[in-house]
């Protein structure tokens, strides 16, 4: 088997099951309007395509690397398909980090007697809709870590088994 079509069914494993996954959840993945049940009646309405995505990539980073730890980042292609992977993850969570901000509960909302009416005024405590964004930037932060390491690794590759390339006569 070659090494490519290896490393594609590699790369097309965190798709099928990134699709099963959805499709045992929300019973079909072809519903025009899935949903996930909540508490006290609530459903969250969600986008099928984003989710599917979203489980691809994690799933296809955590399989890539340990992967790469097995073979100890020998293969080039292996980890490029990591960088790839990690670069989505990025992307991911700083959308995340961005909905975490736009979701949060805000001091506008009313409250009865109105607070303005106290005579001590109460301090508004600062509230997120995911977590505190400090750990989702340190969850950033390890990412960019392993990509640095990840290229650094393939940069740092030794080629010696390529005496053409390294010992190549200078052309006179």
């Amino acid at each position: 088997m070659s090494k490519y079509l290896r490393e594609g069914i590699w790369f097309c494993i965190p798709i099928v099951l990134a699709i099963s996954a959805c499709g045992i959840w929300f019973k079909t993945i072809f519903s025009p309007n899935p949903y996930i049940n909540l508490s006290d009646g609530v459903s969250l309405s969600v986008n099928i395509y984003c989710f599917i995505a979203a489980i691809t990539v994690i799933l296809g980073l955590i399989i890539s690397l340990i992967s790469n730890l097995y073979t100890r980042f020998r293969s080039i292609i292996k980890a490029t398909v990591l960088l790839l992977y990690t670069s989505l993850l990025l992307l991911i969570i700083t959308y995340i980090i961005q909905l975490n901000k736009m979701l949060a509960p805000q001091e506008g909302w009313l409250i009865y007697p109105p607070l303005s009416a106290l005579k001590d005024k109460i301090e508004v405590k600062e509230s997120y809709f995911f977590c505190n964004p400090i750990y989702l930037f340190l969850f950033q932060l390890s990412l960019i870590i392993l990509a640095v390491f990840t290229a650094y690794r393939i940069g740092s590759r030794d080629f010696k088994g390529d005496s053409r390339i390294i010992n190549s006569p200078s052309p006179t």
